[in-house]
């Protein structure tokens, strides 16, 4: 959703989803967009959204989108396609403990990873062929990810020809030799 951070509960959970549709068009989902819809807002935390306070809502007429176009005029607050953009932020691995972020260095053990790595399998993986701009990370660094890095070697231009990325990484751990193991 577009600030999930700042909703007061959760659209779903990805961990007992079998498909990415089951959180994107969950029942909170549909009445966070029923209350756009309607003009309530009811589901937004209206002291900390940055786009309420500066009165930058965008008026249903000027949205340009299709899709969206569609989904306005029609009322629809279950949706037939997926989010444009997605950011990936479900992996706290990261190979330095800056201040700003954590104490020390987290890491995900294998017993941590094996949930991660199945419901990346079943949700991600899908959910990512129709989007356009996937950012990977804002919870650690997609290079000290074994979950992230391993998610990268598996979007190939053939099977995700219009993903685009935005990787949010410290730089530690890139170089070209780790570069040339992604497609």
């Amino acid at each position: 959703m577009c600030c999930a951070v700042w909703m007061p509960d959760a659209i779903g959970n990805v961990y007992q989803a079998k498909h990415w549709q089951d959180v994107w068009n969950s029942p909170t989902a549909q009445s966070v967009r029923e209350s756009i819809l309607d003009g309530s807002y009811r589901w937004c935390n209206k002291l900390s959204c940055p786009v309420i306070q500066n009165a930058d809502l965008t008026p249903f007429v000027q949205v340009t989108e299709p899709r969206f176009q569609k989904a306005i005029a029609q009322h629809e607050t279950v949706l037939d396609f997926a989010p444009a953009t997605v950011n990936l932020s479900y992996d706290k691995s990261c190979n330095l403990a800056c201040p700003s972020c954590r104490t020390k260095v987290i890491m995900t053990n294998d017993a941590e990873r094996r949930p991660i790595d199945e419901m990346t399998d079943r949700v991600v993986l899908p959910l990512l062929a129709d989007c356009e701009l996937v950012t990977i990370t804002g919870s650690g660094d997609p290079f000290a990810s074994r979950t992230f890095r391993r998610l990268l070697q598996r979007l190939g231009e053939m099977d995700y020809p219009k993903l685009q990325y935005h990787l949010l990484t410290n730089g530690q751990l890139l170089t070209p030799e780790v570069w040339e193991q992604f497609p």
